[in-house]
């Protein structure tokens, strides 16, 4: 009897120990990266091969329909690596960083649509995991911090391996109403509802915290 409960409390030791050592060795293999993406003007952040983008149309006397971009001129992406899985990902940036290249439509952007003065910041988070280990696609749940509120919505990814760097493009749509933005139309332009967003960055595979 004292012989089994000896044997039982080095099973149970064992046990601990390896849970103890699996904890750490996953705790190890968790990366964490940051790199920032920054440009002076619209027409570098247009022509740079990293880019974010957001794109609406507008109708002007209710004839002529015309699409404009916004292109965020600098953000920060960061989140952590776990083998092949990116997860906790975050995309934040400036909203004054957001560039129409149109002074009067930024101003009006910045103030009403988006509170810039109260809201400085606009977050988009994907906790993904983004698993690099299956098919190059996926389509992830996704929320936006905006106007002090978080709105969930669904990203499509894709997504290459080009020497020490991951190429990852996105895209996803969400509409003015659903994040209740104040419509920005005047009389003579309606505002579409819906904003697409674009994406393409390149994360350095070698750059890590």
């Amino acid at each position: 009897m004292l012989l089994l409960s000896k044997t039982l409390v080095i099973l149970i030791l064992l046990f601990s120990v390896n849970l103890n050592l699996h904890a750490k060795l996953q705790a190890q293999a968790i990366e964490k990266f940051e790199q920032i993406y920054s440009f002076k003007s619209y027409n570098e952040a247009e022509a740079a091969s990293d880019q974010l983008l957001f794109t609406m149309k507008s109708t002007k006397f209710g004839l002529i329909t015309t699409s404009f971009q916004a292109y965020v001129k600098s953000f920060i992406v960061s989140g952590e690596v776990n083998n092949d899985n990116y997860q906790n990902i975050s995309i934040a940036f400036p909203a004054k960083s957001i560039d129409t290249d149109v002074d009067a439509r930024n101003e009006k952007m910045l103030d009403l649509c988006l509170e810039e003065k109260k809201y400085p910041t606009i977050t988009v988070t994907i906790p993904g995991p983004l698993k690099l280990t299956t098919a190059n696609y996926s389509n992830l749940d996704a929320t936006i911090l905006l106007r002090g509120k978080n709105r969930p919505f669904k990203i499509s990814f894709e997504w290459k391996k080009e020497n020490n760097n991951l190429i990852v493009s996105g895209k996803a749509t969400l509409k003015l109403s659903e994040l209740e933005i104040p419509d920005p139309s005047i009389a003579i332009a309606k505002v579409e509802d819906e904003i697409n967003i674009n994406f393409k960055i390149s994360l350095n595979l070698t750059s890590k915290l």
